[in-house]
């Protein structure tokens, strides 16, 4: 099995390996999962609250001065951000990555999520 290599903008350090899930706005709040890694394509400040129970940020569009960067540096949380929307709907088909918010690389540790 291959082991995926996604990189985007490091943009706030630290290392995390967790369950990746996209939301697509901060009013699906009650579907995201405390110490879950938060999947989306940008955030403003209605995601804080998502954001501080994330345990890492990784986004579709921004850079190192966006919103989701700053928020996650003062949070302490490792932050990913421009990865693509393509690579956003890579990681949407996973249940484990690990991220490296210093370095920007995402690492995609097992196969496609199970279909019910």
């Amino acid at each position: 099995m291959r082991k995926h290599h996604i990189v985007g903008i490091p943009s706030s350090s630290g290392k995390v390996i967790g369950k990746p899930i996209f939301l697509k706005s901060a009013s699906e709040i009650n579907d995201f999962q405390e110490g879950a890694i938060l999947l989306t394509d940008y955030t403003d400040p209605d995601w804080v609250p998502i954001m501080m129970n994330s345990s890492g940020i990784i986004t579709a569009e921004g850079g190192f001065l966006s919103h989701t960067a700053i928020i996650s540096r003062e949070l302490g949380l490792p932050c990913i951000t421009g990865i693509g929307y393509e690579n956003i709907d890579e990681l949407k088909k996973h249940t484990l990555i690990e991220m490296d918010g210093s370095t920007g690389g995402i690492r995609i540790i097992n196969d496609h999520k199970e279909s019910n």
